[in-house]
């Protein structure tokens, strides 16, 4: 599972521990047996690598004449009266065997910053330490005690996570949301950092249309700009279409001459594209303004395949606008093209039907659109 988040996994701890039971001393002579003493058997895994011993020795990793060795921390010692050495039996209705435990060792984290104890040494104090391979081998697989609870850990390094590996984390968290849901009948869950993504994904939302309403005139304008320059090239060139489909050439055969030209020109935009505008982001994301260059963090901006989805997507529309004067053009003969030129003083498409009118309106509407969503992105808090 930690490969699936995403960014690095510092430290991942496996944890399970048993019901707690009441356990009274064997050796009643030297042991205080009015003393109540509840405690579980709990298991850490890798817990040797990251703490230190300060009494006694380490537990053997099997039972020793049917009493297993455990460890405790230093509160254990007071919490419970204990003594290194002593044996102590459970005594419980439920449990059918005897199950004895002797403390040989306390134990302390080597560093309190580790990340690995994400629990205080306090909190083991009514526990035995045993091994995780014991553990299992004989409470969750030989079934001798009940077991109460299982804990997974997991400490990442979320100074490493970006864009890319965000959404890798959240379909990580789904699918352990799933594999717990399919197998345990009850379990929880904290994962801090989802708060935060999920705040992030909302400002994202309202950026992204904020985004767009600033990018769709400039995308409408950079059609009408394309729209334009075709219409002016094509029509230096109407003489030499009329003359082609004069000489039996199709409507189709021409289109096709012009098609091959622009994805030519396409193929090559599309290809280095991508690339230059990151280029051009990254020495934006350094400046403060017009030719102002500040010293701090370069934006991580990088190629993928949703920019290569928008290049396409770009390449296409911008064939279809140059297209659109060609196509018009193929209708006419040499003839037909004569007359047109004497004609030349009737009012264009764009004047006869408004049309500039109604882009200045679209225009306008999308610069209120900005400004009331800018406003109500600042009343929120977002910079």
């Amino acid at each position: 599972a930690g490969a699936s988040f995403g960014i690095p996994v510092q430290q991942f701890v496996r944890e399970r521990s048993t019901e707690v039971y009441s356990f009274l001393p064997s050796d009643t002579a030297k042991m205080d047996v009015n003393k109540l003493r509840w405690a579980n058997f709990t298991a850490i895994s890798d817990a040797g690598s990251h703490s230190r011993l300060v009494d006694g020795r380490m537990p053997k990793d099997e039972p020793v004449d049917g009493v297993y060795e455990a460890l405790v921390v230093p509160d254990a010692l007071s919490e419970m009266n204990l003594v290194l050495g002593n044996v102590f039996t459970i005594r419980d209705d439920k449990v059918k065997q005897s199950i004895r435990v002797k403390p040989v060792g306390v134990i302390e984290p080597k560093d309190a910053g580790d990340l690995f104890w994400y629990n205080t040494s306090s909190s083991y104090k009514s526990s035995f330490l045993i091994g995780l391979d014991l553990f299992d081998r004989e409470f969750t697989a030989g079934g001798k005690l009940a077991i109460k609870a299982s804990y997974w850990y997991f400490a990442l390094d979320y100074t490493k996570m970006t864009l890319r590996s965000m959404n890798d984390f959240i379909a990580g968290n789904r699918s352990i949301s799933a594999h717990m849901a399919g197998n345990y009948e009850s379990y929880s869950k904290n994962v801090p950092a989802l708060t935060t993504l999920n705040q992030y994904k909302e400002k994202q939302a309202k950026l992204r249309i904020l985004l767009w309403s600033l990018n769709v005139p400039v995308f409408l304008m950079l059609g009408f700009y394309l729209y334009m320059v075709a219409n002016l090239i094509t029509d230096r060139q109407k003489t030499e279409i009329a003359v082609l489909r004069s000489r039996g050439a199709s409507r189709t055969q021409i289109i096709l001459s012009y098609t091959a030209e622009g994805l030519v020109l396409g193929v090559i935009a599309f290809l280095i594209g991508p690339y230059l505008g990151v280029l051009i982001t990254r020495v934006l994301g350094a400046s403060s303004g017009f030719l102002e260059f500040v010293q701090r963090a370069r934006l991580d901006a990088s190629v993928n395949r949703e920019a290569f989805g928008y290049a396409s997507l770009a390449v296409i529309a911008s064939l279809l606008m140059t297209l659109l004067p060609v196509l018009l053009a193929t209708r006419f003969s040499i003839v037909a093209h004569k007359q047109q030129q004497s004609q030349a003083n009737k009012p264009s498409f764009w004047h006869k039907y408004f049309i500039d009118i109604i882009l200045i309106g679209i225009s306008l509407y999308g610069l209120q659109s900005y400004e009331t969503r800018l406003s109500r992105l600042l009343a929120s808090g977002i910079n």
